[in-house]
């Protein structure tokens, strides 16, 4: 949690300030925070050695976080109930990330991840995610672990009393302007028009300046990682399309440097790849840029209110239908057109609302000609489709509905709670028999297995 952070840090961070209007509130960060905050205390513990937590955990109403570990359970209170929050299926990212690693090293990470998301799942009495796909997911764990009986499911029958959907949200009277150690967001009411500001705004990082571009100059802009599960090469090859009939048409990534310098080249082979092609295809600093640092969420913003359109293209796997991309709460945030893959929650919301343009995976030439659709097309007119989505996507909302689910007593419901039991194989089969032909079912069975036995000696 940081000026500079990434999603997970946003998401603890924004749900700090929401709760802090109703609860008393302690952030704890496993590094030492740049941020400070008037509504609620930041404290900083050890990952490897987390004795900080204990005094809180012990006193604490609720404890809210992202991974469950069983030292949380040991120190939480009689009373305290843990809340986990499911937003990212990281197992499902780690099949991505580790994926030109050996076999074996995938297997190890793999299982220990599965592991960590069985014990945050037995040790959390509640449970939040960010959209309803997700939901689908995490509901088949809450079953199979043992969450939820017959009892709980007869008064909610959709399981509202274990698990609801808190999305990333979208500011509200935040301007973008403001200067301060808090992270910035826009707002539709902030006064700065996308447009009419470019190259006026008063930041020494100002996107068309660091680049030389022109008023004229069409931007389209890429925020976030540039990880292997998204498919940047085949922006490289679209503008290899493009530059042929079109100069004034710009694209610019973010973060390169930093991905590579803390991530490894491993987990970044894909952008690297698209780094080579743009060399390659002589694109670099003349169609295609990098911006090499990552930058703060209210510099983001202020860079995103230059550019033209959003674009954020990816594969089609599990980690895409399952995720919540807060890149593309970034182009919402700045009421910015933007193309998408399809396959995952956004490109729905995309097609749905009209906020820009969804494209087959794949397809270069369909991109680049997208590309060039939509700059050219009446980028105004789709601005106020986003006035539509402020209400779906409100940290507001979502902290109301985690205070509705909060509500609802489940100590109740404690006297039925499964207590799974290891069968052994025997065990096994005699319940299955006894289930499926009853009682005469097993003598008959029994009886087969003894001549069987008699004809093998």
């Amino acid at each position: 949690v940081n000026k500079i952070m990434s999603g997970p840090g946003q998401r603890a961070w924004e749900l700090a300030i929401r709760l802090s209007e109703q609860y008393q509130v302690t952030l704890y960060t496993p590094n030492i925070s740049d941020l400070t905050s008037e509504q609620f205390q930041i404290k900083s513990f050890d990952l490897l050695n987390p004795i900080e937590l204990r005094a809180d955990c012990e006193s604490a109403d609720y404890i809210l976080c992202q991974t469950v570990r069983l030292y949380l359970r040991e120190w939480a209170g009689k009373d305290t109930k843990i809340i986990a929050d499911l937003f990212d299926p990281i197992f499902l990212e780690a099949l991505e990330v580790y994926k030109y690693k050996s076999l074996k090293y995938q297997s190890e990470i793999h299982q220990a991840l599965i592991e960590e998301i069985k014990q945050t799942i037995i040790n959390s009495d509640y449970f939040i995610c960010a959209n309803q796909r997700q939901k689908d997911l995490w509901l088949g764990f809450i079953f199979l672990l043992g969450k939820t009986n017959p009892a709980s499911y007869h008064d909610y029958p959709n399981l509202e009393n274990l698990i609801t959907i808190v999305p990333f949200g979208l500011p509200e009277k935040l301007d973008l302007r403001k200067t301060s150690n808090t992270p910035g967001l826009p707002s539709k009411d902030s006064g700065i028009l996308r447009n009419s500001s470019k190259g006026n705004l008063n930041s020494k990082a100002s996107l068309r300046k660091k680049f030389g571009f022109s008023d004229h100059d069409k931007l389209v802009v890429w925020t976030g990682g540039l990880w292997n599960w998204f498919d940047t090469e085949i922006i490289i090859e679209a503008f290899k399309i493009i530059s042929q009939t079109r100069r004034d048409i710009k694209m610019v990534f973010y973060g390169y440097k930093l991905v590579n310098t803390d991530m490894g080249s491993e987990v970044t082979m894909s952008a690297d790849k698209a780094y080579a092609l743009a060399k390659k295809y002589r694109l670099l600093d003349s169609a295609v840029f990098y911006y090499p640092d990552w930058i703060s969420p209210s510099e983001m913003l202020n860079h995103l209110e230059e550019a033209d359109i959003g674009i954020s293209t990816h594969y089609d796997n599990l980690e895409t239908r399952f995720s919540n991309r807060t890149r593309a709460l970034y182009f919402i945030k700045a009421r910015l057109p933007f193309i998408t893959t399809k396959g995952d929650i956004f490109a729905e919301l995309v097609e749905q609302k009209q906020l820009g343009r969804v494209v087959d995976q794949g397809d270069t030439n369909q991109l680049a000609n997208t590309i060039i659709e939509l700059l050219d097309s009446d980028l105004n007119s789709i601005k106020g489709q986003f006035d539509l989505i402020d209400q779906e996507l409100s940290w507001d909302q979502g902290v109301a509905n985690l205070n509705q689910m909060l509500a609802i007593d489940n100590t109740k419901y404690q006297q039925f709670k499964l207590k799974p039991k290891k069968d052994t194989k025997l065990k096994y089969l005699i319940r299955e028999t006894l289930r499926k032909l009853g009682l005469l079912g097993i003598v008959r069975s029994l009886r087969i297995k003894v001549k069987e036995r008699q004809i093998n000696e």
